[in-house]
């Protein structure tokens, strides 16, 4: 499992790619 340290900018990384998505415009 990835540290937390290694997984923050994986996890916001990929939260705004799907809000974007979800949210286009």
């Amino acid at each position: 499992f990835l540290s937390p340290l290694s997984a923050v900018p994986l996890v916001t990384l990929a939260g705004l790619g799907l809000f974007e998505l979800g949210f286009p415009g």
